[in-house]
């Protein structure tokens, strides 16, 4: 069996816990007629209070069996033993013992359910979904079930099983944020994004900690062409998942009383969006280790999320001083204070950060932009270029090159790095982008045309890669290189699948490049009056001020500009 794991069924693993006590509860199930069928697994691995936990359930089972062939004290304590296993993650024995016991009780629902989130972790995805079809036959309105039911078909790319389950958990919970979750997901997958965006949303206002669900609308964003609050949306993303109500998988996670499960207690309360029950879990465990640096790092974590940015200041600087060498707690703490305006502490716990782990491409990327920022524009290239050796595949690292030379006035290295980044992702929409703004800020316009034609040529759907476009053809300080009608038919439709500020600007400039200033004003004003509305009323522009003084005076725009409001 493959060892790897599915991201859904993400559960603690290597939890010590105390010694096995024996269920006072006992069925009519008949006993399972060989034990030695379960394969006793490797648990040299595991800290010893683990190994004597394990050791004395599988005693519990065989003796159970021994004393009583004919009872069924036995199968419930193999079903716990079942637990232990899957708890450890000891998944072959798991999966063997959760055989069994379906077969003794096929009509637990448990069992088939524990075996769905088995195959889930093994990511085989379609006897994951077969063991649930099997569980909701015993119980077809558990939310749970539905709710991972719908993952997995979403991950089997079956669009409208996913959605009609979702659908089923939204009426059965109507409050679901999970559910509200999956169909966005459901409607991204389709292409449906303005609907995907109204389910993001709404998830969102169900549990708004739940702060992956702004990865995803960020590339929903992304995907219709709003690069700004595409951003915007990615920044807030902290890997935070949506937490739903799942009592047999919190009855798995608390197998055992210990410090660790304490502590994998408050991991799993930040990981759902419950920071408040985090922060009393590693109070917790530090009561009883009070240098435990993993806890004082996770409990700054968790008062981060809820704003006690002093309180998690002060123990990451204590996890430091017990653990010099915590990579994680560094790059925290620069964060951190970066955040509270701190730049140049940032800095240093940021440097110190590389230092430890100069393989971590990510922190060295941060890094380089960081000392770009600082106006160190030569240690920022040195730094990325470090990055692209240790992996010249890396594709954050090579745009931040790219970019950082275009900043720079380097406009030839840029294109160098746009070309390679070309050639590792030819699919990619913001590859293409970057390559034709160079050029365009490098005045290289025939270049630019070309370029812009030919990613088109390979992306026709990309809206972002349309508009730069329009915006060129009727924008263009070469004559020969603008082609108004082109722009205006683009631009036109562009407005139609999407209308924005910017969108709208394009199409006052494509009017006014076809001679029809009195539109090309009239949007340009519908433009101006949109911003002012906005709640960041100041974002008004001279230019766009400029441009519309212009449409008024019968001029075109005349400029090689990219995204400037």
């Amino acid at each position: 069996m493959s060892a790897s794991r599915s991201v859904l069924f993400i559960a603690a693993a290597s939890i010590v816990g105390a010694r096995a006590q024996a269920p006072s509860s006992t069925t009519l199930a008949p006993p399972p007629t060989d034990l030695s069928s379960i394969p006793t697994p490797v648990i040299e691995r595991l800290e010893p209070a683990v190994q004597e936990q394990l050791t004395t359930a599988r005693r519990l089972v065989e003796n159970a069996i021994e004393d009583d062939p004919d009872g069924g004290r036995g199968n419930t304590l193999l079903g716990r033993l079942c637990m232990l296993y899957l708890h450890y993650e000891l998944l072959d024995a798991a999966e063997l013992c959760l055989l069994e016991m379906q077969s003794l009780r096929p009509s637990h629902f448990q069992w088939s359910y524990y075996q769905a989130v088995l195959f889930s972790r093994t990511g085989e995805v379609e006897t994951a979904m077969a063991s649930l079809a099997t569980a909701r036959t015993l119980r077809p309105d558990d939310v749970p079930s539905l709710l991972r039911l719908g993952d997995l078909q979403l991950l089997a790319l079956e669009p409208q099983a996913a959605q009609d389950a979702f659908k089923s958990a939204l009426t059965l919970e109507p409050q679901s944020s999970a559910a509200r979750f999956g169909l966005c997901r459901v409607a991204a997958a389709r292409g449906q994004i303005q609907d995907a965006i109204a389910h993001f949303e709404a998830a969102l206002a169900g549990q708004p900690a739940g702060s992956v669900v702004h990865h995803h609308l960020g590339m929903a964003y992304r995907d219709l062409g709003d690069l700004d609050r595409a951003r915007n949306e990615l920044r807030k993303n902290q890997q935070r998942a949506i937490a739903f109500s799942d009592p047999l998988m919190l009855r798995l996670e608390t197998l055992g009383i210990s410090r660790e499960e304490i502590f994998v207690r408050g991991v799993e309360a930040r990981r759902e969006g419950r920071p408040q029950d985090a922060i009393e879990a590693f109070r917790q465990v530090l009561g009883l280790d009070p240098d435990d640096a993993e806890a004082l790092f996770n409990l700054a974590r968790a008062q981060i999320e809820t704003g006690e940015l002093e309180e998690a200041e002060r123990h990451l600087r204590r996890a430091l001083e017990i653990s010099p060498e915590f990579f994680d707690a560094h790059f925290n703490l620069a964060v951190l204070l970066g955040r509270l305006g701190r730049e140049q502490e940032a800095a240093r716990y940021l440097e110190r950060a590389v230092l430890i782990d100069p393989d971590h491409l990510p922190t060295r990327v941060l890094w380089a932009r960081l000392l770009a920022q600082q106006g160190d524009s030569r240690r920022a290239v040195e730094e990325l270029e470090r990055a692209l050796s240790v992996d010249s595949a890396d594709r954050g690292a090579r745009l931040a090159l790219a970019g950082l030379h275009e900043q720079l006035g380097n406009s030839s290295e840029a294109a160098a790095q746009f070309d390679l980044l070309l050639e590792l992702s030819p699919e990619d929409p913001e590859v293409h982008l970057g390559r034709a703004r160079n050029l365009i800020l490098a005045g290289s316009y025939r270049r630019a045309r070309e370029a812009l034609d030919s990613s088109l040529g390979r992306l026709p759907r990309d809206r972002s890669l349309r508009h730069l476009l329009a915006r060129f053809l009727a924008t263009c300080p070469d004559p020969a290189l603008r082609d108004g009608d082109r722009a205006l038919a683009l631009a036109r439709g562009i407005v139609d699948e999407l209308l924005t500020p910017d969108h709208a600007e394009t199409l006052a400039m494509a009017l006014a490049e076809t001679g029809r200033f009195a539109e090309a004003a009239e949007w340009q004003e519908r433009v101006l009056a949109q911003e002012a509305a906005a709640a960041d009323a100041d974002t008004s522009s001279a230019a766009r001020r400029q441009r519309l003084e212009s449409y008024r005076l019968a001029k075109p725009v005349r400029a090689p500009w990219m995204n400037e409001k």
